[in-house]
């Protein structure tokens, strides 16, 4: 029992130092991962910052690119316009000339519009081919201008569809980062949970820390009473030898004394009277006997008992063993969460390097668009000029009135109305545009905040995964020590055994007044020993429903208070009952030394009045006179001793008669 004491005690002791290991790395690793969390989150606001920047520039030469195409469409209207009249201009400006006189007078006929262009062609070839290649060269701006519209219409619709795409990524981001805050308030409400669990142990370990001291210091003052005990037992049985060789002389030396005979012949009646005591103090002494037998029996009892511990911690074992195989798939279901979370966080940066990839190469299809449209309205100046100065011209025909003013009307309202409605689907499309930016700001956002809370995750699965691992380092080492210490404890009842076994021999052996010392011993033992059945089943409940509480912690985080302030309560009331058994051990002790005290004094009490009896009836004129003794003398002698004999054992008795009622 002592042997399970201490290796409880050194279990716990463990226990408390994996814990206090525990907290104190917990503590120590916390500080680097809160570190890199501030670096991660600097260098994402700098990426983010980063991005809004390009995203402005990007704005900038979109809103840049819209005013050059308006600009473009603009001119290309005006060059439509004007290459519509070119022709009803020349075709005016032939017949306003005048013809020469002799063709006047030649001619009687008034000439067409055929031989009038015919005639113009002839006097002005060079101004007239001048003004083909201007309109041959304006075609070819015209359709050059057309070519880069589809050109920025095709890359709008591509941004569009790129848009629409990020759209969709963005969604599925944002429904997988749901997921993941959720998963991640349930760990952080788990850990909470934990936590205060293991603060909650921290106090039941140091409770029983100071218990176990408490228990310790018991069991060493226990030793040292023991220790005290067996050295008076030895020391009576040293007095007792001593009595008995000091009696056998003093008797010796009667015997040869002839004058003692006829008082002794006297004291015969007397100690026949005293036989029959004697003889029903030998009954006693039967009964005893008995009960010795009855409580070896209780032994073999006892034996079986601790047979029976014996199965009951190989079952305990047994349960460590499911336990420790329980947290070994646990510890794998976390790194395969932890796994899932790696890959999700590689996919959400694979995709944010995709989108920063399309949108470099957005950016730079539109920075050389930018730069094309800048050459070309660098070229167009000239052609500016030229319609200004044809605008000039039509508006001095107009003037002239030589056009129909409702037909230039109509034209001019519905080159309005066009040019109104490309407007509006410019409008729309820098509206799109600066939608798009702005959802792909937002996107950018999201991803920065996707990416910290993944980078979180990750974290806090590390450290799940790593205090898991401590967990099942920490089990596997109480297990073995558990198992060393129950190997102890086999071994010590083993050897416990063997020594009452071979107790049992010497005790058969010895003299019967050693058997009445060994029955109190062993009613005390076994007060002893069922106070310390109580204290083991106890620590057993305590130690099971620990046990419980480790392997429930994921499930039942919300319950573990409750069941935490229960096991105090048990463990106050555990402490409770070690202080009142280490108590009423002390006072048991207390009693024995006072009892065997008060024994030696009876003994030596008992001697002296032998000697000073033997010293008063003996006679020194005839102490010189060697007599033979005769056979009343020996039993007279056998007689004296069996009464003192006697003497003690009853005194024994009565001394140890209050502890066996």
């Amino acid at each position: 029992m002592k042997s399970k004491k201490v290796a409880l005690a050194a279990f716990l002791a463990t226990a408390a130092a994996g814990i206090g290991l525990k907290a104190y790395h917990k503590k120590k690793d916390k500080e680097p991962i809160d570190r890199r969390l501030t670096q991660e989150k600097d260098r994402l606001e700098k990426s983010i910052s980063d991005t809004q920047c390009d995203i402005r520039s990007i704005l900038s030469s979109i809103v840049f690119l819209s005013t050059t195409t308006n600009q473009n469409e603009s001119t290309i209207k005006d060059l439509q316009h004007t290459e519509k009249y070119h022709s009803r201009i020349t075709i005016l400006q032939s017949a306003l000339q005048t013809p020469e006189p002799s063709s006047i007078s030649t001619q009687s006929t008034p000439l067409t519009l055929d031989d009038r262009l015919s005639r113009l062609a002839e006097l002005f070839p060079t101004e007239i081919s001048h003004l083909q290649n201007q309109t041959t060269s304006q075609n070819a701006t015209i359709t050059g201008l057309n070519s880069r519209l589809e050109r920025s219409n095709t890359d709008i619709n591509r941004l569009q569809s790129l848009v629409e795409e990020e759209r969709e990524s963005a969604n599925k981001a944002i429904e997988t980062l749901e997921v993941v805050r959720k998963k991640d308030s349930q760990l952080m409400n788990d850990l909470g949970a934990v936590r205060g669990s293991l603060d909650v142990r921290d106090t039941q370990l140091e409770e029983l820390g100071r218990v176990k001291e408490k228990l310790e210091e018991d069991l060493k003052g226990l030793r040292l009473h023991l220790d005290q005990e067996k050295d008076t037992i030895k020391s009576l049985k040293k007095d007792k030898a001593n009595g008995e060789e000091r009696v056998r002389g003093l008797e010796e030396h009667v015997l040869s004394q002839k004058h003692e005979i006829l008082e002794l012949q006297e004291k015969i009646e007397e100690l026949q009277r005293e036989r029959s005591g004697i003889v029903r103090e030998r009954d006693t002494m039967r009964e005893t006997i008995n009960n010795m037998e009855s409580q070896l029996h209780s032994m073999k009892f006892l034996n079986s008992h601790h047979s029976q511990e014996i199965a009951n911690l190989t079952n305990t074992i047994h349960t460590y063993e499911i336990t420790n195989h329980d947290l070994t798939s646990r510890t794998r279901l976390l790194s395969a969460e932890v796994n899932e979370s790696q890959n999700a966080c590689h996919r959400i940066k694979k995709t944010s390097r995709d989108a920063t990839s399309a949108l470099k190469t957005e950016i730079d299809a539109l920075k050389s668009t930018v730069a094309a449209l800048q050459t070309e309205n660098a070229g167009l100046a000239p052609l500016q000029s030229k319609v200004a100065s044809l605008e000039h011209h039509r508006n001095q025909l107009l003037e002239s009135s030589i056009l129909k003013p409702e037909e230039s009307e109509t034209r001019v309202t519905r080159l309005v109305n066009q040019r109104e409605d490309l407007m509006r689907d410019l409008n729309q499309t820098q509206e799109e545009l600066k939608s798009c930016v702005a959802h792909r700001e937002e996107r950018a956002l999201k991803h920065a905040e996707d990416k910290q809370k993944l980078l979180h995750e990750v974290d806090s699965y590390r450290e799940r995964l790593a205090d898991a691992r401590d967990e099942q380092t920490r089990l596997e080492a109480n297990f073995e020590s558990r198992e060393k210490h129950v190997k102890l404890e086999v071994g010590g009842l083993r050897e416990e055994l063997l020594a009452v076994k071979s107790s049992k021999e010497t005790a058969q052996q010895e003299l019967r007044k050693s058997k009445t010392e060994i029955t109190a011993l062993q009613h005390a033992q076994q007060d002893d020993a069922s106070t310390r059945k109580e204290e083991q089943s106890s620590h057993q409940s305590t130690l099971m429903s620990l046990q419980k509480q480790i392997a429930d912690i994921s499930t039942d985080a919300a319950a573990n208070s409750e069941h935490a302030k229960r096991q105090i309560e048990d463990l106050q009331k555990s402490l409770h009952q070690h202080q009142t058994a280490s108590e009423t051990a002390k006072v048991k002790l207390r009693k024995k030394e006072a009892e065997l005290l008060a024994t030696k004094k009876s003994a030596e009490t008992e001697i002296k009045k032998l000697e000073t009896h033997i010293s008063n009836n003996s006679n020194p004129k005839s102490a010189n006179k060697t007599t033979q003794p005769s056979l009343q003398s020996e039993q007279n002698r056998k007689r004296k001793r069996y009464r003192w004999r006697t003497r003690l054992i009853s005194g024994w008795k009565r001394s140890l008669r209050g502890d066996w009622r």
